[in-house]
């Protein structure tokens, strides 16, 4: 089974359910075994988000969270993956009411957060318990020492290896043998 991730819940909504429902309802005209995993973004302007630029986009609406979350995880059984890795947050953002709204809306154990901040993934830990998490290639675990510990952290379901990294053969060997 060939498991795919498709970018842009919300500002490629249209395109994703167009292309969900294909899937669904004609599977016959895609390759044999595969599915679509998840789904990952972010509602636009959530502070929590790693930096995308919605400047022709409207502030996401609770009707807008609900309605995604629904049309995603009941309708098409796909999980959220919302991206929380902006490298700006402090401590005091973590309680932003639009970025708490979003969670709240979307927590489920399938859903999933992608994160590069271990204070705000802690805080998410505590008051959002149902989600699971995603260590963010954004984290820049460039050494193999350090993904490893990372692969061995309980908390996160997948590690992404830093993007630099995919091309160091001698390094991925090494990974394949750990």
């Amino acid at each position: 089974m060939i498991k795919f991730v498709i970018p842009g819940f919300y500002e490629n909504f249209t395109v994703n359910t167009k292309l969900l429902e294909l899937l669904k309802t004609h599977p016959e005209i895609f390759r044999d075994n595969i599915e679509v995993e998840a789904v990952y973004g972010v509602f636009p302007f959530n502070i929590f988000d790693g930096g995308r630029n919605f400047a022709e986009y409207s502030h996401a609406t609770v009707e807008d969270i609900k309605m995604i979350q629904y049309i995603f995880n009941e309708r098409y059984h796909v999980s959220l993956r919302q991206v929380c890795t902006n490298p700006q947050l402090e401590e005091k953002n973590f309680h932003n009411r639009f970025a708490n709204i979003c969670l709240s809306l979307c927590e489920r154990e399938d859903n999933e957060i992608i994160i590069n901040n271990d204070k705000l993934k802690e805080y998410i830990k505590t008051y959002y318990p149902k989600y699971q998490f995603i260590s963010s290639t954004t984290k820049r675990l460039n050494k193999v020492e350090d993904f490893i510990n990372e692969i061995n952290n309980e908390d996160y379901k997948i590690v992404c290896l830093d993007y630099d990294l995919n091309h160091n053969w001698k390094m991925l060997e090494q990974l394949n043998q750990e």
